[in-house]
């Protein structure tokens, strides 16, 4: 061929030997324009490497890296793109966008030979993420615990980057390797080069890729780590133009890699209460638990009914998409409640794996069998002692229970620095950092342990770790503000939860010093039933053996926890705290159950009055804050009960100050409704509706306890102004928090609703209603308090004026013996329509 080519700017000219760019000559060497000549004979079709050596050497020997030099002179030459790689079988000439020759169309773009991989679902961000990287760096690693679907999104990275590598992208497979010294064979197969065989495979791979402009992705790598790392460290100091993806368990430790984390698909936050389908369906885990069941039984829809089943299910297999494809599997048998309520069996039930996966992906079991066998029998003594923990743990927290005469603090922060490269255990990026074993592998842990033979010895330094946390936290609680106490130990209420279950199976004294130690944090996220529940458990334990500081203190605790539910109870324990804490000589904490004696009679009794005066006696101007508003508290309630407004809105103002000085949220605003209640008992109805809806708007999340008394105080506030459909709205926020709360506020708010339904002419329910207050105050030996005692006489009042006795006794009979749900339903009925 002689006659000149035009291909856009590109003009060659065969017989002058001259290559011309945008008009202006450009030199290359003379076996790069004899390959040139060769590829625009065909432009857009493969040119295999024998054919060009074959055009270009005739019958001298070369290697193939002297393509690569002068395919690489050509891409300077001509620009990026025109000049195409097909790995391992040759080359192809582009034409620029636009531009064609006389004889020849404009020719296909090039081919990535990565296949395509299936649809992610609730990836985007990740996907968006690892391409930013990609564009960024050279050597990305994709780290993520086993089956958390790293090919996945790793495949799907590829298979959009088709623009970006002129010389396509490759998919390595290194799973099923088992030695080293294979993984440059494997490169070299997968794109199809013949590596020289004089030479070292690994050198002989470098020279060969040299040139390429290629992307490959080399998957599961976590077995081979060092060997990978070699072989990646060796190709990118060889070749400018290759970039690679890696998916392991844990980073090659390179430099300049890029490590991305990839956590489990999205689950719904409890904090967002109860969610629809369509809404489930919005988040990763869901979409892909209800794809993969539609998958399975074409029948299946996801029904709001269904939801929180699978939130649950998504939840306890924490995200992570092998797992969840597996239970869905498991669904069109059992079902999704099923499903969900059997996952504590997770690793016998879920090992119904896709026929065409991996060995190590076709059961949960051999997803963390294949992990676990990559550690060392350090790493897994570690890994299994960690599983002890529930909800996570700190450093310091990790170093007491694993820590031995055999194991260091130092070796452990080693251990631990190991299994979070190896994405067994995640952390934060918090200042105090915050480790974290996933559930899936939590269970594993503990399945070791067991079989280890440790569970108990482990169990018992966790639970003795705890108990001393225990007493930091009881501390802690007078010296602390409330937000930040609860910051500090909120996040460790599921291991106190789970060292209290041992203890109080093996370590009676151990028991009771958690439960009263931790029992301010119960109080102060609002988990008053189950806070009581468990101290009325460690309780049953006390005997003579137990130290009187120990069983005082739990006394105290139950007598404060139960003070806000139940006054006949709070009155016994504060009975024994008192003389436990007299034959001690404790000033303070004599003060403290002296407080919840006084309250627990809610009224200007005699008892309570001499309970106050001994309080007056002991309080020490030195005490902190937290504990002095106890005495300002006990003043304002039975001022309140005498309807001495001014003392009583004094000593909430003092109860108020001391609160904020020492930042005790739940206290200001306790006290804050208490000046709403003043204001009403002093007969200013509006006043106590702005201060009641201003504390509303100030509570958060955690204060579910005061929103539910204060929700009951505006409603008694709203009625005394006749704003009937307020109160009613008011009563529906009610009845939804006092489910959650196990109706703990329901005895106490039923006169309020007694006197809204009166209002609205729901005579009957409200004669119930009224009924079921009067059992509730009754068996609870408590008296009203003014604005309560006010709504029962209005009510009556009403009942009085418009039903006949003989209805009455049937309703309030009736009513005596309602159910809590039952309640709740009468409370909510629409009045009767004219």
């Amino acid at each position: 061929m002689q006659t000149p080519q035009q291909f856009g700017p590109i003009e060659v000219n065969p017989g002058q030997r001259v290559l011309r760019v945008s008009g202006a000559p450009v030199a290359i060497g003379g076996r790069a324009f004899d390959m040139l000549c060769v590829l625009i004979q065909r432009p857009g079709e493969l040119v295999s490497k024998d054919e060009l050596l074959d055009a270009v050497w005739g019958r001298v020997v070369v290697e193939e890296g002297n393509l690569h030099v002068h395919v690489s002179a050509l891409r300077k030459a001509l620009g990026a793109g025109v000049i195409t790689t097909v790995p391992g079988r040759g080359y192809r000439f582009v034409p620029p966008a636009g531009a064609a020759s006389s004889t020849t169309p404009a020719a296909p773009a090039p081919v990535a030979v990565a296949e395509r991989g299936p649809a992610l679902l609730g990836r985007e961000r990740d996907l968006a993420a690892l391409h930013a990287l990609l564009n960024e760096a050279r050597l990305v690693t994709l780290t993520g615990p086993g089956g958390i679907g790293k090919t996945r999104l790793a495949r799907a990275a590829l298979a959009g980057r088709g623009q970006h590598h002129a010389d396509g992208m490759v998919l390595v497979e290194l799973a099923a390797l088992t030695d080293a010294a294979l993984i440059p064979g494997a490169v070299a197969a997968a794109l199809q080069l013949q590596l020289a065989t004089a030479r070292d495979p690994l050198t002989a791979l470098v020279v060969a890729t040299r040139s390429l402009q290629i992307l490959v992705l080399l998957d599961n790598a976590e077995h081979l780590i060092d060997g990978v790392a070699s072989v990646v460290a060796a190709l990118l100091a060889g070749g400018a133009g290759l970039r690679l993806l890696v998916t392991s368990q844990m980073p090659l430790k390179l430099d300049h890699e890029q490590v991305y984390r990839l956590a489990g698909l999205q689950v719904p936050d409890d904090s967002l209460g109860p969610l629809t389908a369509a809404q489930a369906l919005g988040y990763g885990a869901i979409a892909l638990l209800d794809q993969r069941v539609r998958a399975a039984d074409r029948r299946f829809v996801l029904t709001d009914a269904l939801v929180s089943h699978a939130i649950q299910i998504c939840r306890q297999l924490d995200g992570m998409a092998l797992a969840i494809e597996l239970a869905a599997a498991r669904c069109p048998l059992l079902g999704l409640p099923t499903v969900a309520q059997r996952l504590d069996e997770r690793f016998g039930m879920l090992r119904a794996g896709s026929r065409t996966a991996p060995a190590r992906h076709q059961t949960l079991q051999a997803v963390m069998d294949w992990s676990h066998a990559l550690l060392s029998p350090g790493e897994q003594q570690a890994l299994r002692r960690l599983g002890v923990f529930a909800g996570g743990f700190t450093l310091a927290l990790a170093c007491q229970v694993l820590a031995d005469e055999h194991t260091d603090e130092w070796a452990v922060v080693d251990l631990l620095a190991e299994l979070v490269d190896r994405s067994l255990v995640s952390v934060n990026d918090a200042d105090s950092p915050r480790y974290l074993l996933l559930e899936t592998g939590r269970a594993y842990a503990l399945a070791q342990l067991a079989a280890a033979g440790e569970t108990d010895m482990l169990r018992n330094r966790h639970a003795q770790a705890m108990r001393a946390l225990a007493e930091q936290v009881c501390a802690d609680f007078w010296q602390l503000s409330e937000a930040d106490f609860v910051a500090r130990h909120e996040p460790e209420l599921d291991n106190l939860r789970a060292a209290l279950d041992w203890l109080l199976q093996h370590d009676a004294t151990g028991a009771i010093a958690l439960a009263s130690g931790a029992a301010r944090l119960w109080r102060c996220l609002s988990l008053h039933p189950e806070a009581l529940r468990r101290c009325a458990q460690a309780a049953a334990l006390i005997d003579a053996h137990t130290p009187l500081a120990l069983a005082a203190r739990l006394w105290e605790a139950i007598a404060q926890l139960s003070g806000e539910i139940s006054s006949a109870e709070s009155r016994a324990a504060a009975e024994r705290a008192v003389a436990l804490f007299e034959t001690l000589g404790d000033a303070r904490g004599l003060y403290l159950s002296l407080a919840h004696l006084a309250f627990s009679y809610r009224s200007d009794t005699p008892p309570a009055r001499e309970a106050f005066a001994r309080m007056g006696a002991l309080e020490a101007p030195g005490w902190p804050a937290a504990v002095r508003l106890l005495g300002a508290k006990v003043q304002g309630g039975l001022a309140s009960h005498t309807h001495d407004v001014a003392v009583a809105r004094s000593a909430n103002e003092r109860r108020l100050a001391l609160a904020t000085a020492c930042g005790s949220d739940r206290d200001v605003f306790a006290a804050l409704g208490n000046l709403a209640d003043v204001a009403l008992i002093g007969g200013d109805a509006a006043q106590a509706v702005q201060l009641g809806r201003a504390l509303l708007a100030r509570l958060g999340r955690r204060h579910r306890v005061t929103r539910a008394i204060a929700l009951g105080n505006l409603m008694l506030a709203l009625l005394a102004t006749d704003d009937l459909p307020a109160a009613r709205e008011t009563a529906t926020a009610f009845i939804e928090l006092s489910r959650a709360l196990d109706h703990m506020y329901l005895g106490v708010t039923a006169d309020p609703l007694a006197l809204l339904a009166a209002l609205e002419e729901r005579y009957a329910a409200a004669a119930q209603l009224a009924a079921f207050a009067d059992a509730a105050y009754a068996q609870d030996q408590q008296f009203r308090e003014p604005n309560e005692a006010q709504a029962r006489a209005r009510c009556a009042a009403l009942l009085q004026a418009h039903c006949t006795s003989v209805d009455l006794a049937r309703w309030q009979t009736q009513g005596a013996d309602v159910g809590a749900e039952a309640v709740c339903q009468l409370a909510l009925q629409m009045p009767a329509q004219d």
